[in-house]
């Protein structure tokens, strides 16, 4: 009895300390579940744009190059704007995108010679539902005169933004 009437008062003070330590574990993994649920509700609505470059040739004759520009989220995007630049360009709007979507967009010849190799960058700028700006930046490097690839990927592609 003694024990307690000395103690008492440091053994209240650890219990209550050991039970805020566990309160606040607690909710801080609750806060961390509700944010994961939270954004795993808005990556349903998120859009992916992945452009490529698709190159026509027809009986050994090359054309110009194109962007192929899929929507391969499952959200729309909006406001898009495309800008190449490199040895092919284009500069081109499309309002909204929906999820799946895809388009075909012709590239502009800097100058007269399709031959050697080339480098493109293209710089896909889009928003998402919620006006979250996403950019998507590729580097392209290939040579006209390869006829046997008829898609090219990127070599390089950096994303900007909150995805």
């Amino acid at each position: 009895m003694e024990f307690l009437l000395k103690y008492g008062p440091v053994l209240s003070a650890c219990g209550t300390t050991i039970l805020a330590l566990l309160t606040y574990f607690s909710v801080r993994s609750s806060r961390a579940m509700a944010r994961e649920m939270y954004e795993n509700r808005l990556a349903q609505f998120r859009p992916l744009l992945h452009p490529v470059i698709k190159k026509f040739s027809c009986k050994g004759q090359s054309s110009v190059p194109c962007i192929l520009l899929r929507n391969v989220g499952p959200g729309p995007a909006l406001d898009i704007d495309i800008t190449c630049r490199g040895d092919f360009t284009v500069d081109y709007h499309i309002p909204f995108f929906g999820p799946g979507e895809k388009i075909e967009i012709e590239l502009q010849a800097q100058d007269k010679t399709l031959s050697g190799p080339h480098k493109i960058i293209v710089e896909t700028k889009y928003q998402d539902l919620f006006s979250n700006v996403i950019v998507v930046n590729s580097r392209y490097r290939f040579d006209q005169q390869d006829y046997t690839k008829k898609v090219i990927f990127p070599e390089d592609t950096v994303m900007k933004g909150k995805i």
